[in-house]
């Protein structure tokens, strides 16, 4: 997935590749945003250092907890170019339906945002996680006691040299590149498994199936995590 984002952003740099919702901040931290490939780009590179510096390590499991921002198409990018495993987390999903996905997928870092809505998305992970996961929580917007500030993380890694990232590793297309979930509205949350070439073969039906032409532009109202 990660090589055929490349080839797009190389072949057409100044294109807008990620638009939010252009009232963004009626419902989480930060203003709209409108970013080309170019600007994805250095985003994706700064995102994949944070996820370095950690110790992330290809094949881990991380929590992505967002709403539908830009960020979330960030992260997704960022953890394919480390050859980490996404897992998204439903924003609806409270203590009960986290609980039983953390137990399944034991992921190493969690990615979240300090609100969507009325839901205080980190706090509430830290809280319902805090006697059982000691590994780090990445919150955009303000984070809450016991959680780290990722934009802070972000700026530091956009201040390190460009040759700090390099290609890591040559990731397989068949490995593991999301765990999503089901809803839960019928039992436990169940985990579904995709690798980069489920994802690209799922690209390619909406490409053809749509019949999209090069510069068009595609709405998505579903949520990013509602994939499974």
């Amino acid at each position: 997935m990660w090589d055929q984002f490349l080839q797009n952003a190389l072949a057409a740099p100044r294109q807008l590749a990620l638009a939010d919702d252009p009232r963004r901040s009626e419902f989480t931290w930060g203003s709209p945003r409108r970013l080309t490939y170019a600007e994805v780009m250095v985003e994706v590179d700064a995102m994949a250092i944070v996820m370095c510096d950690i110790d992330l390590q290809p094949g881990d499991i991380i929590f992505s907890y967002l709403p539908n921002v830009i960020e979330q198409a960030i992260i997704l990018l960022a953890a394919w170019r480390c050859g980490i495993v996404v897992s998204p987390v439903l924003p609806q999903f409270r203590a009960k339906e986290i609980l039983e996905i953390f137990e399944a997928a034991k992921p190493k870092a969690i990615f979240s945002a300090d609100r969507f809505g009325k839901n205080t998305m980190a706090a509430q992970m830290q809280s319902t996680l805090a006697d059982i996961y000691d590994g780090p929580i990445l919150t955009y917007g303000e984070a809450p006691t016991g959680c780290t500030s990722l934009e802070e993380l972000i700026l530091q890694a956009k201040s390190k040299p460009s040759d700090t990232l390099f290609d890591l590793v040559e990731i397989d297309p068949n490995a593991v590149a999301t765990v999503c979930w089901t809803s839960g509205t019928e039992g436990m949350p169940k985990g579904v498994v995709r690798t980069h070439n489920n994802w690209n073969v799922s690209g390619l039906s909406v490409y053809q199936g749509g019949q999209m032409q090069k510069g068009e532009r595609l709405l998505n109202p579903f949520p990013f995590v509602n994939m499974a």
